[in-house]
């Protein structure tokens, strides 16, 4: 089974996001001169969330898409493969995580009950 490209985009979309936020507040403040950190994930938040119903958290249990997702980051990051693995799977999970809460928002703000 090989990596589909919706988790691909996923994970190179969560690492973008948290290593802008991670250099952003290395000085302690976000200011206006860390919007260019931002700038990989903006340009990649959308076809990561396009296809985030395609991406199954269960599918990184076969070794074989494990170690292409881990060579994916690995090479997209300049991270040695041995510290990437943890990184994978936590990006995915929290991709998944702040998808159900940008769910949740919408109905709560239309006042309906429906979460897909």
């Amino acid at each position: 089974m090989a990596l589909n490209k919706d988790m691909i985009e996923l994970i190179i979309f969560q690492g973008k996001l948290f290593s802008a936020v991670g250099f952003a507040m290395e000085d302690g403040k976000i200011g206006f001169t860390d919007a260019m950190y931002f700038r990989g994930a903006v340009m990649s938040a959308i076809p990561a969330y396009q296809g985030i119903n395609n991406v199954k958290i269960s599918d990184l249990k076969d070794p074989e898409n494990r170690a292409e997702a881990v060579a994916v980051f690995s090479a997209e990051f300049d991270i040695p493969q041995e510290e990437v693995e943890e990184l994978v799977e936590e990006g995915l999970e929290l991709a998944m995580r702040n998808y159900e809460f940008a769910q949740k928002m919408v109905h709560a703000i239309k006042g309906t009950d429906e979460v897909e």
